[in-house]
């Protein structure tokens, strides 16, 4: 209990402080509550996780708590760094549904299938997500890692060929 009253201490202190140096025109923080909406998703994806992980609850409850956890905190990095940035995160509101799956793979019987599908899904937010951040950049980005994989394949190629691939035994009959 002593720990709960600790943390809120520290997050009352910290938004004292904050408001008094603001107050102050040290720092200019301009904040709106506007921009707490994505909570509308967070929390609630927080209450799935911690009844799972508190409350030993269906393990079920992850598909949800990943789901709107990864959303919520999609919506709030844009909420709070700009919504430009949806040109890169979009990808990861279909990911969300990885993160959810692949949390019910590992907390619950791990079966094969339910892998595949969240590593489908969060394989296609990676790659959409590398690629959206590849056209900013320029497609010469793409060219140079292509190189340099390229390179560091051939090199250990090199490595690996004193080593013959297929390597024959027999044993002679004797009779």
């Amino acid at each position: 209990m002593k720990k709960n009253h600790s943390v809120l201490g520290i997050i009352l202190l910290a938004m004292g402080v904050i408001a008094l140096l603001n107050t102050l025109n040290i720092i200019n923080f301009s904040f709106s509550i506007w921009r707490l909406w994505p909570l509308i998703f967070l929390i609630p994806g927080l209450v799935f996780e911690l009844n799972y992980f508190n409350n030993n609850g269906s393990v079920g409850l992850v598909i949800p708590g990943g789901i709107l956890t990864t959303v919520g905190l999609l919506f709030m990095i844009c909420s709070i760094f700009g919504y430009q940035h949806m040109t890169y995160l979009w990808p990861w509101f279909l990911g969300s549904v990885g993160v959810g799956l692949y949390q019910f793979y590992v907390f619950g019987d791990r079966e094969r299938p339910v892998f595949w599908v969240s590593f489908g899904f969060l394989a296609f937010a990676v790659t959409s997500t590398v690629l959206s951040l590849l056209s900013f950049r320029g497609s010469f980005v793409f060219l140079i890692i292509l190189i340099v994989v390229g390179l560091v394949l051939l090199k250990e190629s090199r490595n690996k060929d004193d080593e013959p691939v297929f390597t024959f035994e027999y044993e002679k009959d004797e009779k």
